[in-house]
């Protein structure tokens, strides 16, 4: 009889062990997850890699252009995938103007563009790479920069 009534207490320990080993487990491999991936850029499963292109101008104020300004084009540049990172570095031809190649961008990410010229004030614009959004990165772009005192 003794060993009747206390097997269900014994099978009760047993499977709390069982469980709290089992929680242990799960939350040591979600550790291990997070500080594995912590620096991992994920993007969402709608966002698709996507090609674009750009042509610009680079002008004055008074609407002429700026040869040799310096655009500098980046996209997707944390820590992540490979697939969708631009980083260009871009001169305007003699007629202020400048092409951003066919490049793959992540639909869901912003193209940053940051124009500079000596003796003007530079600019900085982002816009996102999916095209036919109101925020999207337009295929024609124009800067106009201030000339500085």
């Amino acid at each position: 009889m003794f060993s009747v009534k206390h097997r269900p207490r014994k099978v009760l320990t047993v499977a709390f062990l069982v469980i709290l080993t089992f929680v242990v487990c799960i939350a040591a491999l979600v550790g291990f997850l997070v500080l594995a991936l912590r620096d991992f850029a994920l993007i969402p499963q709608d966002c698709l890699l996507i090609q674009r292109q750009a042509v610009g101008t680079v002008t004055d104020a008074d609407g002429k252009s700026i040869p040799n300004a310096t655009v500098l084009v980046s996209a997707g540049l944390g820590k992540g995938f490979e697939a969708g990172r631009i980083d260009l570095h871009l001169v305007t031809d003699t007629s202020g103007r400048f092409t951003v190649p066919p490049s793959d961008l992540f639909a869901c990410d912003y193209v940053s563009f940051t124009v500079s010229a000596m003796d003007y004030r530079g600019t900085r614009a982002s816009f996102l790479a999916e095209p036919g959004l109101l925020q999207s990165m337009p295929d024609v772009i124009s800067f106009v920069l201030e000339r500085t005192p």
